[in-house]
């Protein structure tokens, strides 16, 4: 099997971050224009543009993505938008229809953020001493950003305990609303008035050049099944749920893209959420390549579906996730890089994630930066399975560098208890993980096959020819 162990001291580890993910980010960011098809009808979209333009020129440009939404697009049509342009707003995306890039410069930017909130006139003074209010109209703020990244709020949540009373989430004391915001930038979003209160000892428009809102709401979703979609060469940022939101979706393709700052806002009670990249339900064809993900609230590339329960369910209902490739991506402070689950599959029924290649990532701080707001701190890892309750077939996961979590570096545990589906575990090699010495490797086996969790470095002897050539790594002193 040749699994090594060995230590890497932090000095090396910068090195690793250095030559590698640098250097891999930057290729991403400096991916080129893709070559559209001869004869494709294209529309191109610029800040400089009108909606009232035809939008069928780089001359003549819409401006907005209600332009975008509003017209049936052909399948195998473009949609550009122009490089070093801010696009705010949501987008539906339609069938066949590839959305990417075109001109010079960054990649173009899409921000579910409605506006830079950096302006001194639009916050004003709360009965609270050093708390600002902000008006703006949206179901739920998940966090502001300030800076392009240099800090982002921390979120005041409550808790509603079963005696109906709400409480403070983080201190678990009686919630008195704004009066819980006492540390710098800490914030409670009021949504039913309209306001967004922050802690900070200076007007918050003159302290930052930039804020931006993580607005509840997918930059890109769709109205239904969807078909053969590429998005490509985009920077998708500042969401409050997910990037790219959709279900039952074939044939999708997000490549050379970045993503950063997703999610936080509330998905239901006082649960938040949102990922990069999520199908719900049925999937087939499902790509992530070469892209970055920085600072995702829950998970970066993700299949994931909840079966109805069976006497609710159509007659011969059932769920399918095939052939999904998540290839050659960087992700950096994700709580999970990449998660999968479809739970309460019935037996008999052939509900299953069929082809799943996990192959040549690199995936570093899992549970780190905004995603540490999550109360559930001890659920990070790189590759989260919830103990999915299906048939997993052709499930690989190869050549990843996995680097440090917050809890868990793995957690692959493919069948729940007495759920005989047969062997469902991935063929795992030529990975690198590295945690530190005395941190929980995490789970990689099979609850019919071994009965125990294994928490130490010899999991990776568990599993036979099926883990092999995987070196372990301790980060020491």
């Amino acid at each position: 099997m040749d699994n090594k162990i060995g230590y890497v001291d932090a000095m090396q580890l910068e090195v690793i971050k250095n030559n590698v993910l640098d250097e891999r980010v930057a290729q991403i960011r400096s991916t080129p224009n893709m070559d559209i098809a001869e004869g494709a009808v294209v529309y191109y979209v610029s800040p400089d543009g009108d909606d009232a333009n035809s939008g069928t020129s780089p001359e003549s440009p819409w401006k907005t993505p209600s332009r975008i939404n509003d017209v049936t697009l052909e399948e195998g049509s473009y949609v550009c938008f122009e490089r070093g342009g801010i696009y705010r707003g949501n987008f539906i995306l339609q069938n066949g229809v590839t959305y990417t890039a075109y001109g010079e410069g960054d990649k173009p930017k899409l921000y579910a953020s409605p506006e830079n909130g950096a302006e001194p006139e639009k916050w004003h003074k709360s009965r609270v001493e050093n708390v600002w209010y902000y008006e703006i109209e949206n179901e739920d703020i998940g966090t502001l950003v300030f800076n392009d990244g240099e800090a982002c709020a921390v979120k005041v949540l409550p808790y509603v305990n079963k005696d109906g009373v709400a409480s403070n989430r983080t201190t678990r004391q009686p919630f008195s609303g704004i009066e819980d915001i006492s540390e710098d930038l800490v914030f409670y979003h009021a949504h039913e008035e309209n306001r967004l209160y922050l802690y900070s000892e200076k007007n918050p428009g003159e302290r930052f050049d930039s804020i931006e809102f993580n607005t509840k709401g997918h930059i890109f979703s769709c109205r239904g099944k969807l078909y053969d979609v590429t998005v490509d060469n985009l920077c998708l940022k500042y969401c409050g749920s997910h990037a790219i939101g959709l279900f039952n979706s074939y044939g999708l393709c997000v490549k050379n893209c970045e993503f950063e700052w997703i999610g936080g806002s509330i998905q239901g009670g006082s649960t938040r959420y949102g990922n990069a990249v999520e199908i719900w339900e049925n999937c087939d064809r499902f790509t992530v390549e070469n892209c970055s993900f920085y600072q995702i609230y829950d998970a970066a590339m993700t299949p994931q579906f909840v079966m109805p329960k069976q006497e609710e369910a159509p007659e011969g209902y059932a769920c399918y996730m095939k052939n999904i490739k998540f290839s050659n991506n960087v992700v950096e402070c994700a709580n999970y890089p990449v998660e999968y689950f479809m739970h309460g599959v019935w037996e008999g029924n052939p509900s299953g994630i069929y082809g799943f290649e996990i192959s040549d990532n690199l995936f570093f701080d899992a549970g780190e930066g905004f995603s540490y707001q999550r109360p559930d701190r001890t659920e990070a890892a790189h590759i989260k399975s919830w103990s999915a309750h299906c048939v997993l077939r052709d499930f690989v996961i190869r050549n990843n560098i996995m680097c440090q979590s917050k809890n868990m570096l793995i957690h692959v545990h493919p069948v729940e208890p007495g759920f005989d589906v047969g062997d469902c575990l991935p063929i795992f090699e030529n990975n690198i993980i590295i945690g530190r010495d005395g941190d929980s490797f995490g789970i990689l086996e099979q609850s019919k096959v071994h009965e125990r969790q294994v928490y130490d470095e010899k999991i990776v002897d568990y599993l036979g020819d099926k883990c092999k050539n995987n070196q372990l790594l301790f980060l020491v002193d």
